[in-house]
């Protein structure tokens, strides 16, 4: 998949859609893009206008006064918000009273015809409240009288849905000191609920994932209502559309790992194909028009990235002080500790420098086969949601700005490496693979269970 990098007028498009909607969130979760990059785009765009998104800034022309050419630019930006206000406020009055004047004749008409003329100017943007308060008929009245006229071709509303009503509340169970508490927890606390999960910038959840987070939360919910949730205040994602493409599907080389430190698997970010099939890597920095490197190691079983490295080349020496740390967070320092490490068939990875470490610590290499990622499949798939949740939805200017980002990223996701000086306790992002768990957590539970059965 390409790095998307966003034009012009897509930018300013999604900045006048997110002023205009009722909350950033719908329209940042529409379009796939982070809260952090469309508010540095809204400065960039208040502050130098379309012109922040070419090529080249005229900030930088010497012979342009920046400062002068902000406060114009502000001035400008404010009389047109107040023109558009005044727009708005004069046409209200005009269509009340040219309104309230023609519904005042109309009282005495039958209730259909009443319905109708409340239905024509609601859609020309006369609330319905005062359409109703002129008539002197119930808002009421008018919602359960709302029907469709296919002759005029107008919007329905059935009055009396089939099926049983949705429900409007959840049951929340509180766990305190010895004591459960059961609370009844309506759509909005609901609501509120979701938008703060997701105003954390790195979450990227669809309706099952928030499910789940829901329910780690006390919540006593089933998928199908979150997903009637999202989709009517529009939190889902963007579908992802797959391409029909042949596949030789590989199932027989799959790894099957029954125990944390089995097997690792190893990869530098491979090269992607573009829509039209030219290979880009997946590491885009949009500010230097360069990619960048990233080489990480995963635990087939417990979903952890054990380390990683991130830089503008990816060499054997690089390779081999990833596998170094990774054996160090584990305490792997000793000759037959039964540890399959596999990778693809890189210079990197086939290098004598790389083979003789792990064979002087008692550590098995296997190469896949040729032309087959599928045998790779885990560290796969941990580049591909790197390239989905993280790459797409951020745009960068420097490379030392995606390294920091991308460590606040990997801490999030599944990092586990508590030895190393920039690795942080926030481990948050549940894996579906692992019974919607973190990586964190599946491996401690694994250890406790290990821990129980050696003491019985």
């Amino acid at each position: 998949m390409q790095k998307r990098i966003w034009k012009k007028e897509e930018k300013i498009a999604i900045i006048e859609e997110a002023e205009k909607a009722p909350t950033v969130t719908e329209v940042l979760r529409k379009y796939n893009v982070a809260q952090s990059i469309y508010y540095k785009w809204k400065r960039q765009f208040e502050a130098y206008g379309e012109a922040a998104f070419d090529n080249k800034y005229y900030r930088t022309d010497p012979e342009v006064n920046p400062m002068k050419i902000i406060s114009d630019y502000k001035r400008v930006r404010r009389l047109e918000s107040e023109n558009q206000r005044l727009k708005k406020l004069l046409g209200e009055i005009v269509a009340w009273d040219w309104t309230a004047r023609r519904m005042c004749k109309k009282k005495k008409t039958g209730g259909k015809e009443m319905i109708e003329l409340v239905q024509r100017w609601s859609d020309k943007g006369l609330s319905v409240l005062k359409a109703t308060k002129v008539l002197s008929i119930p808002r009421s009245t008018y919602y359960s009288n709302l029907k469709l006229d296919k002759g005029n071709q107008m919007e329905v509303k059935e009055c009396c849905k089939k099926g049983r009503p949705h429900s409007r509340t959840t049951l929340r169970f509180i766990y305190s000191d010895n004591c459960v508490t059961k609370v009844s927890a309506d759509d909005k606390a609901l609501l509120e609920e979701i938008l703060n999960l997701f105003s954390n910038e790195f979450v990227c959840y669809g309706y099952r994932k928030v499910t789940w987070f829901l329910r780690r939360n006390g919540y006593e919910i089933n998928h199908k209502k979150v997903y009637r949730l999202m989709k009517e205040f529009h939190l889902l994602p963007p579908k992802l559309v797959k391409h029909g493409v042949n596949m030789r599907r590989v199932k027989e080389y799959k790894v099957e790992a029954s125990r944390p430190d089995e097997v690792w698997e190893i990869d530098v970010n491979p090269l992607r194909k573009s829509v039209d099939y030219k290979e880009v890597k997946c590491l885009y920095i949009n500010g230097e028009r360069r990619n960048a490197f990233l080489c990480s190691v995963i635990d087939c079983f417990t979903r952890e990235v054990l380390t990683y490295h991130f830089g503008r080349h990816c060499l054997k020496e690089d390779v081999l002080r990833v596998l170094e740390e990774a054996c160090r967070s584990r305490g792997i320092n000793y000759p037959n500790i039964l540890l399959r490490v596999r990778s693809d068939n890189g210079s990197q990875f086939i290098s004598h420098l790389v083979k003789s470490y792990l064979e002087s610590i008692g550590i098995e290499q296997e190469h896949i086969n040729v032309a087959t990622p599928q045998e790779n499949g885990f560290i796969e798939s941990f580049h591909s949601i790197i390239q989905s949740e993280f790459t797409e939805r951020f745009e960068f200017d420097t490379f030392e700005e995606y390294r920091q980002k991308l460590k606040e990223w990997v801490t999030f996701l599944i990092l586990r490496n508590l030895q190393s000086s920039w690795a942080g306790s926030n481990n948050e992002r549940i894996h579906s693979a692992i019974g919607y768990r973190t990586p964190r957590e599946c491996y401690e539970e694994y250890m406790k269970n290990s821990l129980r059965v050696l003491t019985h």
